[in-house]
């Protein structure tokens, strides 16, 4: 199917899979989808009494048997008006594809958006859903309000018994739904999955849920903090490597995929190449350190360190710089250790007209923190994500004159990922070590990202 020419989709039957109580407003909204939305040549049918993959089953073997071009899922918890499937068929971005969602939050609360993406590793994203006219190529679609090709079906069933295939199963041993079963079967066959936002169903629960819901959710739930890091990353990245936004925030999604070929053929093997690989401007890591900066965990550990009290701070490695800006408001003086190159240039010049934000200009943490004059004077060592990255020869001492340079009852914050290295090839697991250190030395846990150093 792949290079198919766009075309609409043709005479469709619409079904739905009724459940045991169906709410008043489905019924509505299907009454006036039948008496109101229907075109001539389209048809409908429904199913009662069956669990949700077989009767999407009987809906495609009901399709096949008819002379319709397109199949019409509409669950029998979905809200829609008449003019619905008018609009959804008629929206011409959507043509491409052999299968297309309109956009609907998950049922209940949170209303998140219903809308998956495979990133550069492999792994499905649940996206935040912005704009009121985003059509894309997604991973899986949900059969809440649907549209798929016949042919797509066709295709799937090739030589087998129609009678006896099912294009909506659910896989045994595996946490997934009927949709995700399909979905992947059909993209094996070649199918072009996609969503878009410009046609949206509600999806009826004990909340009225909706895009305008959607919106408030993402105000309460502080993805909007993610949503302005993701702009304030995009914005930076796009003026440092001179792209298109677009292509920008596509690099930024498939993550550690930009930086994992560079890594491996750069193959650094002493602390000077790797801390000169992190300086190359072409190595793709900001890529991946922008996609990390706009997750949900990272932006918890900023929220966690502007509750910081007012103190003096050390950053080691903030990257592109959120740390600094989740400190700065307290703190009279900020220090800042990046290493040289990109890393550290980047940085810098969102800070450089700030007095109060100081950068060492030193090539490595030791030749910073190894002077007299540096003893016990921060409140505050932040280091989120930076340990993983130490080489093994620097390892140890560079958590040693960390441990010389923090105050007594001071803080030191430091999420560390220490797995994953088939993923991110450029970390190592210390984990064993750090442990051994901090029994060893005058750190005491406070939390599961925080140590004290004793008084």
């Amino acid at each position: 199917m792949e290079g198919r020419m766009a075309t609409d989709w043709g005479k469709i039957m619409i079904g739905t899979r009724l459940e045991k109580m169906v709410e008043a407003n489905f019924f509505k909204s299907w009454s006036l989808l039948l008496t109101q939305g229907l075109r001539p040549g389209d048809r409908w049918e429904m199913t009662t009494g069956m669990v949700a993959h077989t009767a999407s089953n009987v809906l495609v073997r009901k399709l096949l048997e008819s002379d319709c071009d397109t199949l019409f899922i509409l669950d029998s918890d979905a809200e829609v008006s008449s003019d619905f499937l008018e609009k959804f068929r008629s929206y011409e971005p959507g043509w491409e594809f052999d299968a297309l969602q309109a956009w609907y939050p998950r049922r209940g609360w949170p209303p998140e958006s219903i809308w998956f993406r495979f990133d550069g590793e492999g792994r499905l994203h649940n996206c935040l859903v912005l704009d009121q006219e985003t059509t894309e190529e997604v991973a899986l679609i949900g059969t809440h309000a649907v549209l798929i090709r016949k042919s797509l079906f066709q295709k799937m069933l090739g030589d087998e018994d129609p009678e006896k295939f099912e294009w909506f199963f659910y896989p045994r041993h595996e946490k997934m739904s009927e949709d995700a079963g399909f979905s992947f079967e059909a993209a094996k066959s070649g199918g072009r999955l996609g969503a878009t936002s410009a046609v949206q169903a509600g999806h009826i629960s004990h909340l009225a849920l909706g895009w305008e819901t959607y919106q408030e959710y993402l105000v309460t739930s502080g993805q909007l903090d993610q949503i302005r890091i993701q702009d304030e990353t995009k914005d930076l990245l796009s003026k440092l490597y001179d792209m298109p936004l677009e292509e920008i925030q596509e690099r930024v999604f498939h993550g550690s995929k930009n930086v994992r070929a560079q890594w491996e053929k750069a193959n650094p093997q002493t602390p000077e190449e790797v801390h000169q690989f992190y300086g190359w401007e072409e190595n793709g890591y900001l890529f991946d350190l922008a996609k990390w900066n706009q997750t949900k965990t990272y932006v918890s550990v900023l929220k966690l360190l502007e509750r910081l009290p007012r103190g003096r701070v050390l950053i080691i490695g903030p990257g592109i710089g959120h740390e600094i800006s989740a400190v700065r408001e307290k703190n009279s003086l900020v220090d800042v250790f990046e290493l040289p190159g990109v890393l550290r240039n980047v940085c810098a010049s969102r800070f450089r007209e700030d007095p109060l934000v100081r950068f060492f200009r030193e090539d490595t943490l030791e030749q910073a923190l190894r002077k007299d004059d540096i003893s016990n004077i921060y409140d505050f060592i932040v280091a989120i994500d930076v340990l993983e990255h130490f080489t093994p020869e620097e390892f140890l001492i560079n958590l040693n004159l960390m441990e010389k340079v923090l105050k007594p009852g001071g803080l030191l914050v430091a999420h560390n990922s220490w797995g994953d290295q088939d993923l991110y090839p450029m970390h190592t697991d210390f984990s064993e070590e750090f442990n051994s250190w901090v029994e060893s030395s005058s750190m005491t846990p406070k939390s599961s990202i925080s140590w004290m150093k004793s008084r």
